[in-house]
């Protein structure tokens, strides 16, 4: 099958549906963490105990780096996609929201991680998630400027 790309068929390897499709696994994973600890305080506690929301972001960091090298955001290339990216981290963060410690790491590492969402977008094409992610930002900053101002650091967006 991976000899198809070369007469014009898509390279249907595993590693080329992922290449392919490289824009969806990051919301994909943040629905399905979501799906795991909505109303299961045992696998939120776990979630927040491993340290599973700092691989998350530093698999979308990483994602991110790949992107600046590119210049191009990935999950920023159709509004649909940013559309169901931002839908996926309040999903996460609503589900999260009965274990507060949990909660929090999602808000602050996730959701209002500015420098991760929305650092180096001047070097970006692709970036249509900014129309869509900023809105969402305000308005929970709106709803919730007490925790807003507890998880932003500053001195981030000063850079």
């Amino acid at each position: 099958l991976a000899s198809g790309a070369a007469n014009g068929h898509a390279d249907e390897t595993p590693q080329g549906v992922l290449r392919r499709h490289r824009h969806l696994v990051a919301p994909n994973l943040l629905f399905l963490m979501a799906s795991f600890i909505r109303d299961h305080e045992v696998n939120s506690v776990e979630m927040f105990r491993c340290g599973a929301v700092n691989v998350i972001e530093s698999i979308f960091q990483s994602g991110k780096k790949m992107d600046l090298e590119q210049g191009v955001a990935a999950m920023g290339l159709s509004t649909a996609v940013a559309k169901f990216t931002v839908s996926a981290l309040i999903d996460l963060w609503q589900a999260s929201r009965p274990i507060f410690a949990l909660e929090t790491t999602v808000f602050s590492r996730l959701v209002f991680n500015l420098p991760l969402g929305i650092g180096g977008a001047s070097r970006l094409r692709g970036v249509s998630h900014f129309a869509i992610l900023l809105p969402v930002l305000s308005e929970i900053a709106m709803m919730n400027p007490d925790k807003v101002r507890d998880c932003v650091d500053t001195a981030d967006l000063l850079e």
